[in-house]
């Protein structure tokens, strides 16, 4: 058996296990195996796809599945950091603006 057809059966063994879930949940097949669910966000309809692939040569889902979360974390260590400077210019643009009015005021007194 040629790789190719080791995939193809794998890929295909994968999608047989998937179709009864997917079609409980009223997924579309649009390919032997890809499938497309409706979703509903707030009142708006989105449609995800699910493919199975298959992967063999050089392909390690735990070493796969490690870098994927080492990105994530990085990812929210980064949108963290952005909303910390956003948070600290929002009160220097506020104390910025007191300073003004409290200047203004005493020189409308003054």
């Amino acid at each position: 058996m040629t790789n190719l057809e080791k995939r193809n059966s794998a890929r295909n063994a994968t999608a047989s296990l998937l179709t009864e879930l997917l079609d409980a949940h009223a997924a579309v097949q649009f390919d032997t195996t890809s499938w497309a669910i409706l979703q509903m966000v707030g009142d708006e309809e989105v449609w995800t796809e699910i493919t199975v692939k298959a992967k063999m040569d050089k392909f390690d889902p735990f070493v796969t599945a490690e870098d994927w979360k080492a990105e994530e974390e990085a990812k929210a260590e980064k949108r963290a950091e952005k909303a910390k400077a956003k948070a600290e210019k929002i009160a220097r643009d506020k104390a910025k603006r007191e300073a003004k009015a409290k200047a203004q005021e005493a020189e409308d007194e003054g």
